[in-house]
């Protein structure tokens, strides 16, 4: 497989970071729901949500065709609580509109000073009426940061996946931690031999903040494309990260079909080779 590589440098805008403070999470648990989505969805197609939080804040990112009306153009959409999920603030479109091709999976996270970062897949992107920047993307990954709380973003693409075929579903499910001088992303990418799919590898993705620049780099924890083919969507994966330690999981091939990991205990200077996690397969 021939994996398109390319360590990127995210130019950032001069900015002046505020910190903000940390607290223990106060999220609300009440009786009754409360919608996320403001008065501008209407009747739109909506879908693949995901949250964090820092203190009282509460941080959400989903898929939205209210701009678009197609569940597979959806833009990549955010909003914020600040009384633990009690009620909302107005929400935000995150996704270059040139850049929505076939989204999936957002991922969110927050830094310890208060920055946002949303990930998402790209894929596939070759449709003549989706512009893409102009450039047909397949199995790609972009990613979104904002220094003011999701008020206005920026965004550029963090992985150029190697392509598949346009039958070739191949959905990204990255996961995203942030901390305080680095973004970590777990994401994989596709094998082919002959033509067919027979794998994935497992990339670890590692954004570090520089004063108003970010640097990427990235490896590769499967050297085997063992990752497993879930009908050509990709393994599931999971990533933590505490300190200096990094842990990734993922949905393996080998053994019939097991949970495979490894964890780097020098801040994901190296990891030992992955090792089977689950005892009896499947």
């Amino acid at each position: 497989m021939r994996l398109q590589r390319a360590a990127i440098v995210i130019a950032v805008l001069a900015l002046i970071l505020q910190p903000l403070q940390t607290a223990q999470a106060g999220v609300i648990v009440g009786s009754s729901n409360t919608r996320v989505t403001d008065s501008g969805q209407l009747d739109a197609w909506v879908g693949e949500p995901d949250l964090t939080s820092q203190g009282d804040t509460v941080y959400a990112t989903w898929r939205d065709a209210r701009r678009t009306d197609s569940q597979t153009e959806a833009d990549i959409v955010f909003s914020s609580s600040t009384d633990g999920g009690a009620t909302w603030g107005p929400n935000v479109i995150v996704s270059d509109s040139e850049y929505v091709g076939f989204t999936n999976n957002p991922a969110i996270s927050v830094s310890p000073d208060g920055t946002i970062w949303i990930v998402w897949g790209l894929d596939a992107c070759y449709d003549i009426d989706i512009t893409c920047g102009g450039n047909s993307l397949l199995n790609d990954v972009r990613v979104a940061w904002s220094f003011n709380g999701g008020q206005t973003w920026s965004e550029s693409g963090l992985w150029i996946g190697t392509p598949g075929s346009i039958s070739d579903p191949l959905i990204q499910r990255p996961q995203i931690v942030a901390t305080d001088g680095k973004i970590w992303t777990l994401l994989h990418d596709p094998t082919f031999s002959g033509g067919n799919l027979i794998g994935f590898d497992i990339v670890l993705h590692e954004i570090t903040r520089s004063g108003s620049n970010l640097t990427s780099t990235f490896q590769l924890l499967t050297p085997t494309s063992s990752g497993k083919l879930n009908n050509v969507e990709g393994p599931l994966t999971a990533l933590a990260v505490n300190g200096t330690v990094v842990c990734a999981a993922w949905e393996d091939q080998r053994d019939g079909s097991s949970i495979y990991g490894t964890c780097s205990t020098n801040g994901a200077a190296s990891f030992p080779a992955g090792a089977r996690w689950s005892t009896n397969g499947a």
